[in-house]
């Protein structure tokens, strides 16, 4: 949970990062965060499942987990290019 939630203030930090320098290391942090909330997935899933359900499980969380990404960018592209983000002006 906690590296959810590191991966999730670094997004957020992105728009933020005026230094490339800056950007490297929440790139580096995302990086990380992200390789402990994968890695731990798949103990999760022996302990809740059972072996013969394992990859069902996965497959399943991965693919749910697929559909905010897949939506996420043409919405914040849509909010771009109409310019209704008066809070960056």
């Amino acid at each position: 949970a906690i590296s959810v939630m590191v991966f999730g203030v670094m997004t957020m930090l992105i728009p933020v990062c005026n230094v490339f320098g800056g950007l490297i290391a929440v790139c580096l942090v995302m990086g990380l965060s992200d390789g402990c909330f994968f890695t731990i997935m798949a103990p999760i899933a022996f302990e809740l499942f059972s072996s013969e359900n394992v990859s069902q499980a996965l497959g399943f969380g991965l693919g749910m987990m697929s559909l905010p990404i897949l939506v996420g960018p043409p919405i914040a592209g849509t909010h771009t290019h109409t310019h209704t983000h008066t809070h960056t002006q």
